[in-house]
Protein backbone atom coordinates (compact mmCIF):
# COMPACT_ATOMS: atom_id res chain seq x y z
CA UNK A 1 0.00 0.00 0.00
CA UNK A 2 1.28 3.45 -0.87
CA UNK A 3 1.18 6.31 1.59
CA UNK A 4 -1.38 9.06 0.96
CA UNK A 5 -0.14 12.15 -0.81
CA UNK A 6 -1.58 15.45 -2.03
CA UNK A 7 -2.77 13.95 -5.30
CA UNK A 8 -4.71 11.07 -3.73
CA UNK A 9 -6.11 13.09 -0.82
CA UNK A 10 -6.94 16.39 -2.53
CA UNK A 11 -6.43 16.64 -6.28
CA UNK A 12 -7.97 13.35 -7.46
CA UNK A 13 -11.22 13.70 -5.46
CA UNK A 14 -11.67 17.26 -6.76
CA UNK A 15 -11.01 16.22 -10.37
CA UNK A 16 -13.36 13.24 -10.03
CA UNK A 17 -16.13 15.50 -8.71
CA UNK A 18 -15.66 18.18 -11.35
CA UNK A 19 -15.62 15.70 -14.22
CA UNK A 20 -18.23 13.27 -12.91
CA UNK A 21 -20.85 15.54 -11.37
CA UNK A 22 -20.39 18.92 -13.03
CA UNK A 23 -19.53 18.06 -16.63
CA UNK A 24 -16.03 19.51 -16.72
CA UNK A 25 -13.40 17.63 -18.66
CA UNK A 26 -9.70 17.20 -18.09
CA UNK A 27 -7.68 19.08 -20.69
CA UNK A 28 -4.44 17.34 -21.54
CA UNK A 29 -1.38 19.62 -21.68
CA UNK A 30 -1.07 18.91 -25.42
CA UNK A 31 -4.33 20.84 -25.93
CA UNK A 32 -3.38 23.88 -23.83
CA UNK A 33 -1.71 25.88 -26.60
CA UNK A 34 -4.77 25.68 -28.86
CA UNK A 35 -7.09 26.94 -26.12
CA UNK A 36 -4.99 29.88 -24.94
CA UNK A 37 -5.15 33.29 -26.55
CA UNK A 38 -1.69 34.15 -25.18
CA UNK A 39 1.15 32.02 -23.83
CA UNK A 40 0.73 33.25 -20.25
CA UNK A 41 -3.08 32.90 -20.26
CA UNK A 42 -4.35 30.76 -17.40
CA UNK A 43 -8.02 30.34 -18.30
CA UNK A 44 -8.98 28.45 -21.42
CA UNK A 45 -11.71 29.53 -23.78
CA UNK A 46 -13.30 26.79 -25.88
CA UNK A 47 -13.38 27.36 -29.63
CA UNK A 48 -16.63 29.02 -30.82
CA UNK A 49 -18.02 25.77 -32.23
CA UNK A 50 -17.62 24.02 -28.85
CA UNK A 51 -18.98 26.76 -26.56
CA UNK A 52 -22.19 25.99 -24.69
CA UNK A 53 -25.24 27.97 -25.63
CA UNK A 54 -26.17 30.71 -23.18
CA UNK A 55 -29.16 29.99 -20.99
CA UNK A 56 -32.33 31.70 -22.09
CA UNK A 57 -34.08 33.73 -19.45
CA UNK A 58 -37.65 32.86 -18.70
CA UNK A 59 -39.69 35.87 -17.64
CA UNK A 60 -42.16 35.10 -14.86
Amino acid sequence: MTSPNEYTLVEKPILDTLTGQYGYRYIHPDEHEDLRTRENEVLFKPPPDRRPRPHQRRDA
